[in-house]
């Protein structure tokens, strides 16, 4: 069976800022598909709540990307690993504004054995979740393009880890 990369953008188009996770999966789409590793499904997710476990199977690799509200300046793009949000403090490292939020949702995928092989959130710092409004604020809409690379680094990543796996057995 062939591992998929799985690109997961989350966020709400009618919540400012919120947008920014669409918005990076739909520059993906748009500008770097072409470069991007064979077997990388790229989603815009919304806001998926407990259904971000419909998203992937246990053996796939998954980015999610995504607003956070961690005290960092707006517009700075993160990296976090799966056991960093397992910390006391990841109530403060990424907010929840997704009904059950993100990390709940992977509470109930370790409970449930359907965690990913490996899970990579991008967050970017937002400064703007009002609802009804459209568009990102300018300093959250320059983040667009950096997040993107920084998805296409970490793709880059998980492909270097297969080809050695494959290489050493």
């Amino acid at each position: 069976m062939h591992m998929r990369q799985v690109v997961l953008g989350c966020g709400n188009l009618f919540a400012a800022d919120d947008a920014i996770g669409l918005k990076v999966i739909q520059y993906l789409k748009e500008h770097l598909q072409s470069e991007l590793p064979a077997n990388t499904l790229l989603i815009e997710a919304g806001t998926p709540g407990i259904n971000l476990l419909d998203y992937w199977q246990a053996g796939d690799r998954v980015i999610l990307v995504d607003a956070v509200q961690s005290g960092m300046p707006v517009g700075t793009v993160q990296r976090f690993e799966l056991k960093d949000l397992t910390s006391r403090s990841r109530g403060k490292l990424v907010r929840d504004a997704h009904g059950l939020g993100i990390l709940d949702a992977l509470d109930l995928a370790r409970v449930t054995g359907n965690l990913p092989a490996s899970l990579t959130i991008i967050g970017i710092e937002i400064q703007d979740e009002e609802p009804y409004q459209v568009g990102l604020s300018p300093v959250v809409e320059a983040a667009i393009v950096p997040a993107a690379q920084a998805v296409q680094e970490e793709l880059a990543k998980l492909a270097k880890m297969a080809l050695d796996r494959r290489l050493c057995s």
